[in-house]
């Protein structure tokens, strides 16, 4: 069962229009102030891109995004975190953590700075951060001189998420990509607390891509389907179910198998099927002329030179496929 929608109508957080890039679009979506907004689609739909474009990782061909009144273009990763967009890869390890930096040094990497006094690290005001952090977020264990990488998968998770807390009043767009993979079941309904925590009390407009239907309707406050790039669907409330997820993207699927069937095999050119047993045209050409040689009245041919046959040989006519609406 789906989150409950905010009891305010949210204000727009994020806000993007007719946003294109390579294998996906156009994507329109909304999502508001504390709310929680899912990406729901099978392995290569496209979801996870929208996330990567939206974060600068990848290059926009078309479209607009706002944050809040803002138009950003983030270009880079820099650029989206600048404009208050942050991002939890599904690749934790590669692409999200320090692997041999220890848990407070990943946790409060972009606030160094911030807590530091006259230049120099505020180790103690770190330790108390650090601390507050890891209860907020149930890491175990809360051990900040703990290298990154000797965390579980789920506490792992908890770093990043973590992180963006601490960073909270300077992330207006919290985007995550699978956020729960590689996580133990126990750790699970954690870090959906966390998360919804996140949207609830500081208003954090949140975006996730999944693949995993349990998690879309469990997480998501409105959920939309994406299938070849696109949203094709969009659910909340009480019809926000696994079933009812797994139902759109087969009904996607079948869809775009029938549409895909049917420019492979047109049907001749008189509309009737091809009979049972023969082979259809193929795409491109033109459909074989009928015999059309004339016959004497005792049924045998006349000599050639009086009516010649087409050959049947003859090439196809010659076409050339439209690509319009190619992904």
């Amino acid at each position: 069962m789906a989150l409950s929608a905010p009891t305010v109508s949210p204000t727009a957080r994020l806000t993007v229009r007719g946003l294109r890039g390579p294998g996906f679009g156009p994507v329109d979506l909304t999502v508001g102030e504390g709310e929680i907004v899912g990406l729901y689609g099978l392995i290569g739909s496209g979801r996870t891109r929208v996330l990567e474009t939206l974060f600068g990782r990848r290059r926009a061909t078309g479209g607009t995004v706002r944050v809040g009144e803002r138009v950003v273009a983030p270009a880079r990763p820099a650029d989206a975190l600048g404009a208050g967009v942050a991002l939890v890869p599904a690749d934790r390890r590669a692409q999200g953590l320090f692997p041999m930096l220890t848990a407070q040094d990943n946790v409060l990497l972009p606030s160094v700075r911030t807590l530091a006094r006259r230049g120099v690290r505020a180790l103690g005001a770190e330790r108390r951060v650090f601390g507050a952090l890891a209860e907020a977020v149930g890491l175990r264990p809360a051990r900040p001189g703990l290298p990154a990488s000797a965390f579980s998968g789920g506490n792992q998770q908890k770093l990043l998420l973590g992180r963006w807390i601490n960073e909270a009043r300077q992330v207006d767009v919290l985007l995550l990509d699978e956020p729960t993979q590689g996580v133990d079941v126990g750790a699970r309904q954690e870090i959906y607390d966390v998360v919804a925590g996140l949207a609830e009390q500081r208003g954090t407009a949140v975006l996730f891509a999944s693949s995993d239907p349990e998690e879309a309707a469990t997480l998501a406050h409105r959920c939309l389907v994406v299938d070849r790039g696109r949203i094709v669907g969009e659910m909340s409330g009480p019809e926000l179910t696994e079933e009812a997820l797994l139902s759109a993207v087969h009904e996607a699927g079948t869809a775009d198998t029938a549409s895909d069937g049917a420019d492979t095999a047109p049907t001749p050119a008189d509309g009737d099927s091809n009979p049972l047993g023969s082979a259809p045209n193929p795409r491109g050409t033109a459909p074989k002329p009928p015999d059309t040689t004339p016959e004497s009245p005792g049924g045998d041919p006349i000599p050639p030179g009086t009516a010649p046959k087409p050959p049947g040989g003859d090439p196809a006519v010659p076409h050339t496929p439209s690509h319009e609406g190619a992904a």
